[in-house]
């Protein structure tokens, strides 16, 4: 029971990790990139290089476009990643059976060549 408690324990660890790397990405994929863009908004009105619906633009473009492509595109790795966990873990418990070679016996001496043919009354 407890070590079924505490396999319990490290799995929703590990997915904890999980989410939280999945938050950093999207942090730095969309959020980062939306507040420079609205930090640099007065110089870049003010100086010319963009005008008001163009910066509306580009937001709405990050908020509705890039925001969601990239939550899905981390939804999509994350899950195949923990199915090829699952399946990379199940291998190697069923395969650990084999990890060190058994030697087989000896077979035993042969005699005559009518004895590796046929084990017969009529051949030897």
């Amino acid at each position: 029971m407890a070590e079924a408690v505490r396999d319990q324990a490290a799995a929703s660890l590990s997915a904890a990790r999980a989410d939280g790397v999945r938050t950093v990405v999207l942090v730095l994929g969309c959020h980062a990139p939306l507040v420079a863009l609205l930090a640099a908004a007065p110089w870049l009105v003010g100086k010319g290089v963009l005008t008001v619906g163009e910066l509306a633009g580009a937001t709405a473009a990050m908020t509705s476009g890039v925001e969601p492509a990239l939550r899905a595109t981390t939804g999509v790795l994350g899950s195949w990643g923990l199915q090829l966990g699952v399946v990379m873990q199940r291998l190697a418990e069923s395969t650990q059976a084999f990890a060190q070679p058994t030697r087989l016996p000896e077979p035993p001496p042969i005699t005559s060549r009518t004895q590796a043919v046929c084990d017969c009354t009529e051949c030897t």
